[in-house]
């Protein structure tokens, strides 16, 4: 794999990032639809049968975002993760000089200023990867989240049957859940950075202009006012 960086393991690591990247693009795609169709039941009363449509569409937006967070936060040996790549990364800090970051910007005084600028974040020495930064985001994933995974693997991953641990007693809100995706895509925009130089300016795509009306009508053809 030889597309301009330092190493072929680098190379790797970059485009797994990109992977997670598109994964969680995806997965804020799916954000900005159930914003629209929440957007198009606020102030509104469906009062016939096709609200169990509307039920539905609620239910299996959380289901599957719930699962694709679980899939970036997998820490499953051999699986392609943010967490597994995060502690590959801290085994081979070695490789993640300054030297070899530099390579990926372009040449030139410019260059050499924003590739400085960037690698602080990575760096107390301006030279070698400072392995508790790595440290600092492994425990967040681990820790932060362990209420959100703890819900999809008793209540969406695997239905379980102990009742207490199920979904009356551990229950997450849109906002939690909302909260883990901005953080997630956080980290992952500081190991795009890292990894490729570059990084996303949005993590919610752009939308077909108009989309939200496949809401309004079915909010009209269903009763709400």
């Amino acid at each position: 794999m030889d597309k301009g960086y330092p190493t072929q393991q680098w190379g790797a690591w970059a485009q797994d990032v990109e992977t997670i990247k598109d994964e969680i693009v995806w997965l804020m795609g799916k954000r900005t639809i159930w914003k629209a169709h929440n957007e198009s039941l606020r102030g509104t009363s469906i009062t016939d049968s096709t609200v169990i449509i509307h039920d539905w569409l609620r239910e299996n937006y959380l289901d599957s975002v719930l699962m694709g967070l679980r899939r970036i936060l997998d820490g499953t040996k051999r699986t392609k993760s943010l967490l597994t790549l995060l502690e590959e990364l801290r085994a081979q800090t070695s490789i993640l000089s300054y030297d070899r970051f530099r390579t990926l910007w372009r040449n030139g005084e410019f260059g050499d200023i924003a590739a400085a600028k960037a690698y602080r974040q990575f760096s107390k020495d301006g030279r070698s990867f400072d392995q508790s930064t790595i440290e600092a985001d492994i425990r967040c994933l681990k820790t932060d989240y362990s209420k959100i995974l703890g819900y999809v693997n008793t209540n969406v991953a695997h239905r379980t049957a102990d009742a207490t641990q199920g979904s009356e007693n551990t229950t997450i809100t849109f906002g939690e859940l909302h909260a883990a995706f901005d953080e997630a895509g956080r980290v992952i925009n500081r190991y795009l950075l890292l990894l490729t130089a570059s990084t996303v300016l949005e993590f919610e795509p752009a939308m077909p202009l108009g989309f939200e009306e496949a809401f309004d009508r079915m909010v009209k053809k269903g009763g709400g006012e």
